[in-house]
């Protein structure tokens, strides 16, 4: 069942993948995807584009198609109501047939019949992949145990983030800035994040996370096409899976016992305010909450931490999944502080892992009585098991601490 499952979710990914990269590539057609939705809190204006609504769309129909009834249980970031140049209205969503589809994406497209058929092509393409070309994605091994995993559908349900990165996708900034390893803004910054989580617990079972714009490959000097890449992972209690360890076990063996690196964002006020004079790691910034939570899993960077309610759950609960299935996780980061700081005595790094553990985020369905159910509420903390990553996290929790304490 577990096989079958992440298979779904490879399959849309890999098909949200070349449609982010088919639309991105053709500005003139771009220029007339783009809505606002507002202002950020970061003074930034968020945008949706129809690549977010039509792969939130094909995540819902992959689902829905391969599991009958499972499609209502996908929540995202986005509405799937667009608007076009002309100021129509219509509600995006894959159609029956490839032809109905068309029709649907060149209204909104402003009469543009070649582009609606060819994204109506890609939304339509086969999503069965057979035993050959699922093995390119998972080993014969890993799908073996997969298919020997029962998960209950009647409490599954599904976080999806179709585009997470957004403003990074819109603006495709080229005045790119790489330190230490993580891209600080543009489209390396984009990731596909597809989450399945158990109902009952709130916790991630399966992540699957896909880099569309994760490297160039050049023909000349002013000539490339974009590289992509994915990982997956099952964080089931007991049976962890995942394409990562290899990458994440080299990037550390690479990195040696050198300087160790925290992720955070630039407006992440706090804490910038609280860890300034921090001696003990380098800080790193970057843009889009999947991203970075990547870098963690990549052994890239020891940490992240969000001190703000600024990410959500399909921020997440992909990112998650891959964590746990190495060994880290994701938890609360303020409510893991109050602890630490009421605990009063110094922890060693195997309780402080314990700690942060306790206060993982659990996921829930959006709507419920306990809202609001879509935001990480009190920050969150991505971390590894390493002691590089304890070591980061404990400095972090002491500089907030005696920032309180001095307040």
């Amino acid at each position: 069942m577990a096989d079958k499952l992440l298979s779904c979710l490879i399959e849309a990914g890999n098909k949200a993948t070349r449609i982010a990269t088919a639309i991105r590539k053709d500005n003139q057609l771009f220029a007339i995807l783009v809505q606002e939705k507002g202002i950020l809190k970061n003074s930034r204006i968020d945008f949706k584009t129809l690549a977010d609504v039509l792969i939130q769309q094909i995540v819902i129909h992959n689902v829905e198609q391969k599991f009958p009834g499972l499609g209502k249980q996908v929540f995202g970031e986005e509405d799937n109501e667009f608007s076009n140049t002309l100021g129509e209205k219509f509600v995006v969503e894959v159609q029956k047939t490839e032809n109905c589809t068309a029709k649907l994406l060149t209204s909104v497209l402003d009469g543009d019949e070649h582009t609606g058929k060819h994204l109506a092509a890609l939304t339509h393409e086969k999503t069965q992949c057979n035993a050959d070309e699922i093995s390119e994605f998972v080993t014969e091994d890993d799908l073996a145990l997969l298919k020997n995993i029962e998960i209950d559908l009647s409490r599954t349900a599904f976080w999806v983030d179709p585009i997470d990165g957004t403003h990074h996708y819109v603006k495709d900034m080229k005045d790119n800035v790489v330190k230490h390893g993580v891209h600080e803004r543009g489209l390396e910054c984009v990731t596909v994040l597809m989450g399945a989580y158990d109902i009952k617990t709130g916790l991630p079972i399966l992540g699957v996370v896909y880099e569309p714009f994760s490297s160039k490959t050049y023909q000349s000097k002013n000539c490339f096409t974009w590289n992509s890449r994915y990982f997956w992972s099952c964080s089931i209690p007991g049976t962890p899976r995942n394409n990562v360890n290899d990458l994440y076990q080299k990037t550390l063996k690479n990195r040696g016992d050198g300087q160790k690196l925290v992720i955070l964002s630039s407006n992440d006020e706090d804490l910038i305010d609280a860890i300034q004079d921090e001696k003990s790691f380098t800080c790193v910034v970057a843009g889009a909450c999947g991203y970075k939570a990547s870098c963690v899993f990549k052994g890239i960077v020891d940490l992240y931490v969000c001190s703000s309610d600024n990410c959500y759950k399909w921020d997440t609960c992909a990112t998650q999944s891959v964590l746990m299935s190495i060994g880290g996780g994701i938890c609360q980061f303020k409510s893991l502080l109050k602890e630490f700081v009421e605990t009063g005595v110094e922890v060693d790094h195997a309780a402080l892992k314990a700690m942060a553990d306790k206060h993982t985020i659990r996921n829930t369905i959006p709507n419920t009585p306990s809202l609001p159910t879509w935001a990480n509420i009190g920050g969150m903390v991505a971390y590894t098991s390493t002691q590089a990553s304890m070591e980061c996290l404990q400095a972090v929790l002491v500089a907030f601490k005696e920032r309180k304490t001095n307040e």
